[in-house]
């Protein structure tokens, strides 16, 4: 099973997971809810790479997105490719200062994170899955780096070897410390759903992610779940019915963005709402968007970035949007940052001052 060119994770995650819910427990469902995900998105003759075109307006600091399986850095207004070794790259994350940053490369039979310099140079691999043996091969997604930068956490297939059509995901921990200590299993997935996904680390060692489940209808949804501790201690933060996905902690930690579908075929809404460490305020929808994806909090906590295709449609190649005050009673509009790009929209952008 490979994983090939993705492309959206609220279209395509939608989409694909209504896909799949016609053929209920099919084999591989697990990595369905992942892999199918970048199937359904259009494609444009306009599409150009970023650094062949220029922002709206400049956001201050530095962004780094993926398109095509290219890193690329949004720094003063410019878009740079970032230098490093060939290959599918997606989902990249800042370690605490800037200097280094994690992300996924992907081959057709497996995935790794490693960990790069701030050009995009390899450092050295972090979790490294591929094997001579197909059966043996993971997948590993969604990394992202404790407040303190001292673990990683992210979502890895369980695979069966002697079950292979069970190949949920669970969030891992792995010390960046102590590298060649073993990871740490934190959830348990629900069988034959996709799993857990979309790891946020709070500050107070708590884990918050995205738990994919089936109804008694045979319809897959996702909630926002709280964890204390590995194994267990925790419950859902939203309803199934909310049906919410892809937690953004604002940098206090008092915020949290999210992507929900309400149960809507083909729609994804970005909402935030308040967050005590333990409990949600009531979720606000904040951008009319009907495919927003991957939230990202500005590092100054006073606006979001996200992903949607152009002019809030609901098809079309995603481009990067900009969202000033979204905790505001009356927040402002969403701005349209670029044009004609094809952003990957399962990639969550990173950040940094």
């Amino acid at each position: 099973m490979s994983v090939r060119p993705r492309r959206t994770r609220s279209a395509g995650r939608r989409q694909a997971l209504v896909a799949l819910g016609l053929v209920g427990l099919m084999a591989a469902f697990g990595l369905g809810v992942y892999l199918g995900l970048g199937t359904l998105q259009s494609k444009a003759a306009q599409v150009v790479k970023p650094t062949d075109t220029r922002p709206a307006f400049t956001l201050p600091g530095t962004i780094i997105l993926a398109q095509h399986g290219v890193l690329y850095q949004l720094r003063n207004g410019k878009f740079t490719a970032l230098i490093g070794p060939a290959g599918n790259w997606t989902q990249p994350a800042l370690l605490p200062g800037g200097q280094r940053m994690i992300a996924v490369s992907q081959t057709g039979r497996h995935s790794t994170i490693t960990l790069l310099d701030a050009n995009g140079h390899v450092v050295r691999p972090l979790v490294a899955t591929g094997s001579p043996l197909r059966v043996d091969n993971h997948w590993t997604f969604y990394p992202r780096v404790t407040p303190n930068g001292t673990s990683v956490f992210y979502a890895y297939d369980l695979h069966d070897p002697y079950a292979g059509y069970l190949v949920d995901f669970a969030i891992m921990e792995r010390s960046l410390i102590h590298p060649a200590a073993p990871a740490v299993q934190w959830t348990i997935p629900n069988n034959y759903t996709g799993g857990d996904v979309e790891p946020a680390a709070l500050a107070n060692g708590s884990l918050l992610y995205a738990k994919y489940n089936i109804d008694a209808a045979g319809h897959s949804f996702s909630q926002l779940w709280l964890q204390t501790k590995p194994g267990g201690g925790g419950g859902p933060l939203t309803t199934p019915q909310a049906n919410c996905s892809e937690p953004a902690l604002s940098p206090t930690q008092t915020e949290v963005a999210m992507v929900c579908a309400d149960n809507q075929l083909q729609v994804s809404r970005l909402e935030v709402a308040s967050f005590t460490g333990g409990k949600l305020g009531p979720l606000r929808v904040v951008s009319p968007s009907i495919l927003a994806a991957s939230p990202t909090w500005a590092p100054s906590g006073n606006g979001l970035i996200y992903l949607a295709p152009a002019g809030n449609g609901r098809v079309g190649p995603f481009q990067l949007w900009w969202l000033p005050n979204p905790t505001a009673a009356r927040p402002s509009a969403p701005k349209q940052v670029t044009q004609h790009l094809d952003l990957t929209a399962t990639s969550q952008p990173a950040w940094g001052n």
